[in-house]
């Protein structure tokens, strides 16, 4: 768990997923950090939609293309924590709560992943049959590949990571107000 707190210390990130399902098709995700900012992009969505957050001024901005749809929260406090808490990003879907004591942790050794040597956890809850295995880098805490098991089916998800990459275009707050403007988006305004 302390290890994984180690992506909270970087402040220019690039993390690409590549999520793979027995049920669904294949997905990449962007995840770019930089200061204050964050962008995610999904590889299968229209190339303009996303989710922006920033957290100096508290805005969060969601944009989808094909279902035409705009949400913009403008204070907000929920989504700020994953500008500034990164590993819960990729630590919390994966089920890792170390306080929880419904949650069972096993460590299963040290295994290479991408030619790094990882340490392989396994977590699995008391109560559910939702289980998660976990290849968390010895060097970085980055966490390289999980395999979660939940609803009946296996989802991998693996990691790569950038330092100190990301540029003010990758993170670059979408206009909102041409959205706005064009009237062809549903546009949910909260918050100010």
């Amino acid at each position: 768990y302390e290890l994984t707190q180690n992506l909270n210390n970087y402040n220019n990130l690039h993390v690409h997923t590549v999520k793979t399902s027995d049920k669904y098709e294949t997905t990449e995700i962007d995840r770019y950090w930089k200061d204050s900012e964050y962008k995610e992009k999904t590889s299968n969505s229209s190339e303009n939609d996303c989710v922006y957050i920033n957290s100096h001024e508290k805005v969060y901005i969601a944009i989808s293309e094909e279902d035409k749809i705009v949400y913009i929260n403008e204070n907000d406090e929920e989504n700020i924590s994953t500008v500034t808490d990164k590993s819960n990003r990729f630590t919390g879907i994966f089920c890792v709560d170390i306080d929880n004591m419904n949650q069972d942790y096993k460590y299963c050794g040290i295994e290479n992943i991408n030619n790094k040597e990882c340490y392989k956890i396994f977590v699995s809850n008391k109560f559910q049959v939702d289980k998660a295995t976990l290849w968390i880098e010895k060097e970085t805490g980055f966490v390289l590949k999980l395999e979660s098991f939940f609803d009946q089916e296996l989802i991998t998800y693996e990691n790569t990571y950038e330092v100190g990459t990301v540029t003010d275009d990758d993170v670059k707050k979408p206009d909102a107000q041409a959205y706005k403007d064009s009237g062809e988006y549903e546009v949910t305004h909260v918050g100010k």
